[in-house]
């Protein structure tokens, strides 16, 4: 069983001269302080016009079940930047046995509440500190 919930999600565009360059640095910074998973790192070029994407993930596990993951996905055209960002609450559950549904009634019953408020209480300061980068 998986379970997941949207915690924020934010858009900005940003003029630059070099926004490959700008999304490359912001990596880099953020890879400082967290583990950074990066899934796709593309720059191509046809002439005049640059285009690039860089989409990766930071994790930050709560316990064997969950974890809060932050997607960046950066994409860029000529000198602007273009930056999604979404949070999310992951709990993932294997099920299969008996004592697998004991575990998740009980789970999704008694933990489950409380890991979402820090969940919930955690995304806002990893939304905080990543603003201030």
């Amino acid at each position: 069983m998986e379970i997941r919930e949207s915690l924020f999600s934010k858009r900005v565009s940003l003029d630059n001269e070099d926004p490959y360059k700008l999304a490359m640095d912001f990596m880099r910074k953020v890879s400082e302080n967290y583990r950074v998973y990066e899934r796709k790192n593309v720059f191509s070029t046809d002439g005049p016009t640059k285009k690039s994407v860089i989409i990766f993930d930071i994790l930050e596990i709560l316990d064997s079940c969950s974890r809060i993951r932050v997607e960046f996905s950066m994409e860029s055209e000529n000198n602007t930047l273009y930056i999604d960002v979404s949070g999310e609450f992951i709990i993932k559950i294997r099920q299969s046995g008996f004592f697998t549904d004991i575990f998740t009634e009980f789970y999704l019953n008694n933990i489950f509440p409380s890991l979402r408020k820090i969940s919930e209480k955690r995304a806002k300061e990893l939304e905080t500190e990543l603003g201030n980068i």
